[in-house]
């Protein structure tokens, strides 16, 4: 198997984030960003819901190219992941997509929690509550940057 653009630590630190950028633009190159929440990470394969169903999905049934963008505020470092959409919107692997969504919804829920009983951080709202309607996207990552403290820039294709 060739090496992986996403890393263990990437995958790791994007799957406990829960949200990334998600940057698009539509055929008359007008810019579009907005949040998505995170699904899973499978190889070099990044699922997202679109639970909005906007701009994002207008912009990726017309041009599928997506930039992804998240920082990590602890370290100060930042990445950008560039790839190719697949929208997804039914089906078996559409509903085994809703599964996961649902699993990781209470996981992030659960720890919103516990951070704040434990006071290490406090919060406003608990529950992530998504609407029952949801787009899937299937980013298929072709290039990822990593942003280092000092500006310097790491590509891997």
């Amino acid at each position: 198997m060739p090496d992986l653009l996403i890393s263990e630590k990437l995958k790791s630190f994007l799957l406990n984030k829960g949200f990334v950028s998600v940057g698009t633009s539509d055929l008359r190159c007008q810019p579009n960003a907005a949040p998505k929440y995170i699904i899973k990470i499978d190889n070099d394969l990044i699922y997202l819901a679109d639970y909005v169903i906007g701009r994002t999905f207008r912009n990726l049934r017309v041009n599928p190219k997506v930039s992804l963008s998240t920082i990590d505020m602890k370290t100060l470092e930042g990445w950008q992941i560039n790839g190719v959409v697949e929208i997804i919107t039914k089906g078996p692997h559409y509903k085994r997509l809703l599964k996961v969504m649902a699993e990781q919804e209470a996981r992030h829920s659960a720890r919103r929690i516990i951070e704040d009983i434990r006071g290490s951080q406090k919060y406003d709202s608990y529950e992530i509550q998504f609407p029952e309607k949801a787009v899937m996207f299937k980013v298929k990552c072709e290039k990822i940057t990593k942003i280092g403290i000092t500006g310097k820039l790491q590509r891997r294709r």
